[in-house]
């Protein structure tokens, strides 16, 4: 695989070729080898062009050829740019991926037009422990600008050119150091920047730039996550271990650590789903900022899960931006204000616990500390969740409540509340058609949640929905701490609550 993509090509469904430099005696060898034990096919023909150093391979197969021709190509053009591997070929053994790699990487040395394929190989080398660098030669600038020839002939470039300048290897993964084309990367291994665990690369950042941008921009949503990545680049909240400037992994212990002489200029802290107020009360370097509340405006059955409720003279951007700055406590007397922020509870967040996903373990502070930052199971290192953060970096006790800031209460959404109350998946048609209705009759969600009585509930939903509802304002549930990248689990009703009521109906 990884020898076609580099060097190989079809011929009318008739044949495969591949072209190597005649100094690359070892992998011609290696090919020949590998077709005639995996498919018992001979060269057909070897050609070396008087004057040139190349050597071509052929192998007159069609039935490689047009298997090759499928699975090595998207859409229904036979080029270099657009050579791609098949979705199947990301889910092999890592051992086999690496395999691709080192094929690939003898023929092409990191280059090629296909933009697919410059992902793909991306996300190879990822998986094996190793942060690529990648550049683009523009085909206009580049090569167009001077003009190539083979010959007589002049060279132009249809197609942008990808290269692989430098592979950081965080781990030897399969020896692949070894392999000689490898070999030049061998000594930057100590002069790595950032950190791979088990799902992502870290990288610090070195500069940012503002720039404007007009055009469409696309919502690429799958499920239990709604992350937006730019190939291959992610954003946490501030409190998450990865990155976020309070995070157990972010290197800065205090607001002035990360923005130095711009602290002032930070209005307020968005708490993220694994925090909530009282655990930000507790760092007295907030009292003078803002605490609030937003959910993913990337993901419209989210909104609302968290939120900040402003009382404002009109709704504009200059009176919320004033709230924020001057009407975040209670005893401001300013015009513009924040009123309350609504909650999700943080332990459902996917860090509020620390633990590690892999091996399913879950701990709380007290018990991290008696690990000593350990996973009992493999031994490897523990994702510090947010719960731990803020005891390590607190300056106030456990408990303090800060009375001049606005109020808050915690939410679980509507969906969640009638999926459980009917023992059925929140993305079930059922659970779609009774959240609607009660959006309706009841004005919307959040009256729904937060204002409607008791018995204004029993007359428009079902009992056990109403139970749901009250026992969700009274914080009478069932917690499961989420830890390392897992959310946690909000229970409302036991098995044996389930037993005492009858079964749900639609109305």
């Amino acid at each position: 695989m990884g020898y076609y993509l580099a060097e190989g090509y079809t011929i009318k469904q008739q044949a495969i070729s591949f072209c190597f430099d005649d100094d690359e005696k070892e992998y011609i060898a290696d090919v020949k080898r590998i077709m005639k034990k995996k498919f018992d096919l001979s060269v057909s023909m070897e050609t070396r062009k008087e004057g040139h150093r190349g050597v071509e391979i052929k192998y007159y197969t069609s039935i490689l050829a047009k298997i090759c021709s499928q699975l090595f190509y998207k859409g229904e053009v036979k080029r270099a740019r657009t050579k791609c591997l098949s979705h199947w070929m990301l889910l092999l053994p890592l051992e086999k991926q690496a395999e691709i790699l080192k094929g690939w990487w003898r023929g092409d040395a990191g280059y090629t037009s296909s933009r697919e394929l410059m992902n793909q190989m991306k996300t190879i080398c990822l998986r094996l422990g190793i942060i690529p660098s990648i550049h683009i030669n523009r085909k206009k600038d580049e090569y167009n600008r001077n003009k190539k020839r083979i010959d007589k002939r002049e060279i132009i470039a249809n197609a942008d050119q990808y290269f692989f300048s430098n592979l950081s290897f965080f781990e030897n993964n399969f020896n692949l150091l070894k392999e000689p084309s490898f070999k030049q990367f061998k000594a930057q291994i100590k002069r790595r920047h950032g950190w791979i665990d088990e799902s992502y690369a870290y990288l610090p950042v070195h500069n940012i730039q503002i720039g404007d941008y007009k055009g469409q921009v696309y919502n690429l949503e799958v499920k239990n996550d709604n992350s937006y990545t730019a190939e291959f680049a992610c954003i946490h909240n501030c409190w998450t271990p990865w990155f976020g400037f309070y995070g157990s992994k972010s290197g800065f212990d205090s607001l002035e650590e990360a923005f130095e002489d711009l602290t002032p200029y930070v209005a307020g802290i968005e708490t993220g789903l694994s925090s909530d107020p009282p655990m930000n009360w507790r760092l007295k370097e907030l009292d003078n900022k803002a605490i609030v509340s937003f959910s993913d405006a990337h993901s419209p059955a989210n909104l609302g899960r968290e939120a900040t409720i402003f009382e404002l003279t009109e709704a504009n951007y200059p009176n919320i931006y004033d709230a924020i700055w001057r009407g975040y406590r209670t005893n401001m007397k300013n015009r513009n204000k924040i009123v309350s922020t609504l909650e999700f509870f943080p332990e459902e967040g996917k860090y509020h616990y620390d633990g590690h996903r892999v091996c399913n373990i879950s701990l709380n502070p007290t018990e991290t500390k008696k690990h000593k930052g350990i996973c009992p199971k493999c031994k490897k290192t523990l994702t510090v969740g947010v719960l731990y953060r803020v005891q390590e970096l607190a300056d106030r006790k456990e408990g303090y409540v800060d009375k001049t800031r606005p109020p808050h209460k915690y939410l679980i959404p509507l969906r969640e509340i009638i999926a459980e109350a009917y023992g059925v998946g929140k993305q079930s048609k059922r659970v779609a058609a009774e959240f609607d209705r009660l959006c309706v009759v009841g004005d919307n969600e959040f009256n729904v949640l937060l204002d409607l009585p008791e018995a204004e509930l029993d007359n428009i939903t079902e009992p056990l929905i109403t139970t749901a509802i009250m026992r969700m304002r009274a914080g009478d549930l069932h917690v499961v701490p989420g830890f390392d990248g897992v959310f946690g689990k909000i229970e409302i009703f036991t098995d044996e609550d389930r037993q005492k009521s009858q079964p749900a109906k639609l109305f």
